[in-house]
C-alpha cells in the first residue's frame, strides 16, 4: 500500500505540472555520479530527497525525490530552476534493472526514462583498487555526445583517534567522469542517511548538493 501511494503521489505531480527538460547534475538520483546515472537501482521501500546546486553564469537549483517501487525498479520526478529559463521545470523519471552482475565479467544493465529521454547504462565493479565503472548511452538532452563514462571509489569510513577524542570520518566515493567534459567529485555519506556531495563540472562549475534516504 505504500508503494502505491508513493507512486500515485508522483502520478499526482506529473499531472499537474508537465514535463521539462532538467540539467544533468543530481537529475538521476541518489545513485548517479554527478552527471551520468549508474544502472544501482534502490532498495524496495527507499524514498530519497536531493537538492542540488550549480553555481556560475547560468546558475541552478534542481530537486529530485526518487523512490525504490520494487525489486530492480524505482521511479521518480526532478524540478529544476534555472536562471536562464522562465520558471521551474519537471520531469518523471524511471529506471529498471535488465541484467543483475555477476562474479565475472557481466555487468549490471539497467534502463531509464528521465523526460521524455532514455539511455541505457552498465555498471561493473572491478578488481582493480575497488574500482567500478560505468557506461553508456542515451540522447543529447542529458548527453552531450549520446555516450558517457565514469568510474567510482569507495573509501570505507576510518576514525581519528588522538587520546580520549576521535573522529569518524564518513563514507567517501571518489568521482570522475566524462558526459561532453570532465567532472570530478566526491560524495560523503554520514549515517544516518544523509549525504553531502561537492563536485567541478568541466572543469570550471562548482556544484554542491545534499541527499537524505529513509525507508518509507
Amino acid at each position: 500500500m505504500k508503494r502505491i501511494t508513493v507512486s500515485l503521489v508522483f502520478l499526482l505531480i506529473f499531472s499537474f505540472t508537465g514535463v521539462g527538460y532538467a540539467h544533468n547534475v543530481g537529475a538521476f538520483g541518489p545513485n548517479d555520479l554527478l552527471t551520468i546515472p549508474t544502472a544501482d537501482i534502490l532498495t524496495t521501500g527507499d524514498l530519497s530527497l536531493n537538492y542540488q546546486r550549480v553555481t556560475g553564469e547560468n546558475s541552478q537549483d534542481l530537486v529530485a525525490g526518487v523512490y525504490g517501487l520494487r525489486e530492480g525498479v524505482q521511479v521518480g520526478a526532478v524540478i529544476n530552476w534555472n536562471s536562464a529559463q522562465r520558471g521551474p521545470q519537471i520531469a518523471p523519471s524511471i529506471k529498471a534493472r535488465i541484467i543483475s552482475e555477476d562474479g565475472s565479467y557481466r555487468p549490471q544493465l539497467s534502463i531509464g526514462v528521465n523526460g521524455d529521454s532514455n539511455y541505457l547504462v552498465a555498471s561493473k565493479s572491478t578488481p582493480y583498487y575497488g574500482l567500478r565503472v560505468h557506461f553508456g548511452v542515451g540522447e543529447e538532452d542529458y548527453f552531450a555526445d549520446h555516450a558517457f563514462a565514469g568510474i567510482s571509489k569507495v573509501v570505507n569510513a576510518v576514525t581519528v583517534s588522538s587520546g580520549d577524542n576521535y573522529v569518524k570520518l564518513p563514507i567517501t566515493t571518489l568521482i570522475a567522469e566524462y558526459n561532453g567534459g570532465v567532472n570530478l567529485g566526491a560524495k560523503f555519506n554520514f549515517e544516518p542517511g544523509v549525504e553531502v556531495n561537492l563536485g567541478v563540472l568541466n572543469l570550471n562549475e562548482f556544484t554542491f548538493g545534499v541527499g537524505f534516504k529513509n525507508k518509507f
